[in-house]
């Protein structure tokens, strides 16, 4: 942990960088205000009182700017109101200085905000992490018998110590891809390259009726969801479409007001191209009712149309092309918290599969159960936080049986639905909070998809309303 000297001098340095690149939407200042509760002047007795001095000056100027956040800062402003709060320490002044006075590109300078954000998150995590540990000793110690259950009491501690166990890496080579969307020229890019390829209650509801009527009017936060279907039957489709339709029909409905509030999806399987061109052509056909042919469309003019209308509501989107080789669930965590670090409140965590990632740090045991591990701790991690969770996942060889059976593909998401059909586990159900089958099939000469609600979680509809095509 940061010494209170240190801990202001990263808080001033941090939210001058921050000023210069001018955006007051994305600031540390709500965490630097978290800091300044945190820093206490303490009188240590004779000879200290310059320290208590010194401290007390620097919280002051950090206070200062904090309230004044969205004016222009002078650097030499800054600096003098330092050098006259560092008094006879001109250690301490050369050092918050220099961090003011230094000179970055708009590249650099954005890694040095970043860089100190996840350092005072850190010290705000392993603060947390000792209080957590002086508590529970203190209740094993001391409070033993107000403890009914102890084996549930340590998987409560662990479950609420692991999310501050994650150490975020500063470049992690396991992220192939991103696409920021705030982020023109990236967008941009993305879309350019797809021609060059191939030519309290807090419910958010969706562009489809039947789903919105079955899930209790929609997709509810915090709940773990997950939908199922054999291969090539449109998971990836379904999962894409109700993550765009959350940020296209919803305004966020994020707890806390003094944060950006954000979705996050990750893609283990499809490249950013792919996922870029769906949601160009699924949005745009939803809106004229017409044939979309890509290519007839400017790459300018696409990156524009996915951007405004994904974050027309005021959400951030984040969507990132990852190795699952080389991340486990931890590192998933990791980066849901260094967004939360810089400002963030992630109201919804997308993975395009959670099942190809590696069990590694889950529970090893009999088949299938490193897997409903690694769900249970998605669902916990997600929980905590007061975010949705969402993955498909496929359906195992016992349910494609059926349909060489008696069963036909119109009816077949009936008879699968609550009966254990996931793929690596049948207990995979036991960790959702809600669960949805689908199959396509062909009527005539068309197509369509039947969906299917299987449980969920606290939430009684008739049966007829559990079905959808």
């Amino acid at each position: 942990m940061l010494d209170p000297k240190l801990l202001l001098a990263r808080s001033i340095t941090l939210l001058y960088r921050e000023s210069i690149i001018k955006n007051a939407n994305d600031s540390s200042v709500e965490m630097v205000r978290n800091i300044l509760k945190d820093v206490q002047t303490v009188d240590h007795g004779i000879g200290f009182n310059e320290d208590k001095n010194i401290i007390s000056s620097l919280k002051t100027t950090a206070v200062w700017m904090c309230d004044n956040f969205k004016d222009e800062f002078n650097q030499k402003d800054i600096s003098q109101q330092v050098k006259i709060a560092c008094g006879s320490d001109t250690k301490l002044f050369d050092a918050i200085n220099d961090a003011l006075s230094a000179d970055y590109n708009e590249s650099s300078l954005k890694k040095s905000i970043i860089a100190i954000r996840k350092q005072l998150d850190t010290h705000f995590r392993e603060k947390e992490i000792a209080e957590a540990f002086r508590k529970a000793s203190a209740d094993i110690n001391f409070n033993r018998d107000k403890i009914s259950d102890l084996s549930s009491y340590v998987q409560e501690f662990l479950n609420k110590v692991e999310p501050l166990t994650m150490v975020t890496k500063v470049k992690d080579p396991a992220i192939l891809a991103s696409m920021d969307f705030g982020n023109n020229e990236e967008i941009r890019q993305i879309f350019t390259n797809i021609k060059d390829s191939d030519g309290t209650a807090r419910v958010y509801r969706t562009g489809f009726k039947g789903f919105n009527e079955m899930a209790d009017g929609g997709i509810h936060s915090p709940e773990t969801s997950m939908n199922l279907s054999l291969p090539h039957n449109y998971k990836t489709g379904l999962s894409l479409t109700l993550f765009s339709q959350v940020l296209r029909y919803n305004i966020p409905k994020t707890i806390n007001t003094n944060k950006i509030p954000c979705m996050v999806r990750f893609s283990f399987e499809d490249e950013l191209k792919d996922i870029a061109k769906f949601l160009f052509i699924q949005m745009r056909y939803t809106e004229t009712r017409e044939k979309v042919i890509f290519e007839d469309y400017d790459p300018a003019f696409v990156s524009e149309y996915v951007q405004s209308n994904l974050q027309k509501n005021g959400w951030k989107v984040f969507i990132h092309r990852v190795d699952p080789t080389q991340w486990s669930y931890k590192d998933v965590f990791n980066f849901i918290t260094s967004l939360e670090a810089q400002g963030y409140s992630v109201e919804g965590l997308w993975l395009d599969y959670m099942g190809l990632l590696p069990t590694t740090g889950c529970i090893q045991g009999n088949a299938g159960e490193a897997l409903r591990d690694m769900l249970r701790r998605f669902r916990n991690f997600c929980a905590a936080k007061g975010m949705l969770f969402q993955t498909p996942h496929q359906l195992s060889t016992e349910a494609k049986s059926l349909l060489r059976g008696g069963t036909t593909p119109a009816m077949f998401v009936k008879d699968i639905a609550e009966k254990g059909y996931a793929a690596g586990s049948k207990q995979l159900d036991q960790e959702l909070d809600l669960e949805l089958y689908h199959h396509k099939f062909k009527h005539g000469n068309k197509w369509y998809l039947g969906v299917q609600r299987g449980k969920h979680r606290g939430h009684m509809i008739e049966d007829e309303k559990k079905f959808f095509i």
